[in-house]
């Protein structure tokens, strides 16, 4: 009996291992992956991890590979090479555009557009650097900045300021996430907040690392993980819509509040604390001798092709208009002597006379989410224009 046991274990271990041997290899033939796309990091929270690559069509379609810095780019020298202008962008998810191919981006667009179009650089070569990484607030670029980009000697910083979600970002009461960095107000001064570093979430445990390695080697481990991150995010954007009022048609994962001027004490110190992270990013960037500029991004209802659409939603938030975020970083900027470039009214134009949709993809839906091709090809003509005329 004892020995008819310990051979049934023994075959169906052997079937299992067969099985998994069997699977992985098919994934493998397939091309199907799935990487641990990010990691922790003690300066940022979260980064993604390097030298990985992957296809993705969750929206959109393109080829993803992360630099050994850790960023969709391609490798960089750190040193700048003779008779070269070079621009690094930090932002979130529209820099590093995971929906378009690499080629496409606002920041590529921007480097063709100054090297190819741009009189007053003549005799010197532009590079353009991309330090986006999805889901930052501005907190996390002001510290990429300071740990990532000065080494790479750039002449330009560039910010790319998405109001809908960046205000939030910036505060723990708002973002309800105690694994990033977040700047803090005392005595009338800002202070780094890194007590997520001694967060849970931060903790690298044996257990942690040994799924990890796991994930990190097999392709069975790493579709397993992928639909666990996708159920996960399937009952977040169901929670956020509950959370939402019924009648508002904004995106998951943005703020209806933006559009209207504070109306609490959270609020309130949301917008002071990004408007006093812009100034400290400002204010670094002159103290190294490079230039600054502010960039505002946009958003797909807000700048709809049809019209009544925009009406529509501006009704139903009950607002005068639909660039107070717009209107308040402009402000800002000339109050600080910040260079800005808000390119919500231009993008409305275009989109309404060429009646085209700027925002959104085939499969998911044209109108929300990202900038698209042709989004991200005129934010990068307009930018590369704003940029010419400094010089």
């Amino acid at each position: 009996m004892k020995k008819n046991t310990a051979g049934n274990i023994i075959l169906l271990v052997v079937v299992l291992v067969v099985t998994l041997v069997i699977t992985e290899l098919l994934l493998m033939a397939l091309g199907i992956s799935h990487p641990r796309l990010v990691q922790r990091d003690d300066n940022v929270g979260t980064a993604y991890r390097p030298d990985i690559e992957f296809f993705q069509k969750d929206e959109g379609e393109a080829w993803i590979k992360i630099n050994a810095e850790g960023f969709r780019d391609k490798e960089r020298e750190l040193d700048k090479p003779r008779n070269t202008i070079r621009i690094a962008v930090v932002g979130d998810s529209y820099t590093d555009a995971f929906s378009v191919p690499i080629e496409t981006r606002y920041t590529e667009i921007l480097e063709s557009e100054l090297n190819n179009h741009c009189n007053a650089l003549a005799g010197r070569k532009v590079e353009v650097l991309n330090f986006g990484m999805s889901g930052y607030g501005t907190v996390q670029e002001l510290q990429t900045l300071r740990h990532k980009v000065w080494k790479y000697s750039p002449d330009w910083v560039v910010l790319g300021f998405l109001p809908y979600n960046d205000v939030r970002n910036n505060v723990r009461a708002l973002e309800k996430n105690d694994g990033i960095p977040y700047f803090l107000y005392k005595d009338g001064k800002l202070e780094l907040d890194a007590s997520f570093r001694d967060s849970p979430s931060h903790h690298q445990t044996w257990q942690k690392v040994l799924g990890y390695k796991i994930i990190d080697n097999s392709r069975l481990a790493q579709v397993l993980y992928r639909i666990n991150i996708l159920v996960k995010d399937y009952f977040l954007a169901r929670e956020q819509g509950r959370a939402k009022k019924k009648d508002t048609p904004l995106e998951v994962g943005l703020d209806d509040s933006i559009f209207h001027p504070p109306k609490d004490a959270v609020w309130k110190n949301a917008w002071q604390v990004t408007e006093g992270v812009i100034a400290l990013m400002d204010k670094e960037v002159s103290d190294h001798g490079a230039r600054f500029l502010l960039v505002t991004l946009t958003q797909g209802t807000v700048v709809h092709p049809d019209v009544s659409v925009r009406q529509a939603f501006q009704s139903k938030l009950g607002v005068e208009s639909l660039n107070y975020p717009q209107q308040r970083m402009s402000a800002f900027a000339s109050r600080q002597g910040i260079d800005i470039l808000n390119l919500l009214e231009s993008f409305q134009s275009y989109a309404r006379d060429n009646q085209v949709y700027l925002h959104g993809f085939e499969n998911t839906k044209l109108g929300k989410g990202h900038w698209n091709v042709e989004g991200n090809i005129l934010a990068g003509k307009m930018i590369a224009e704003k940029v010419c005329s400094r010089f």
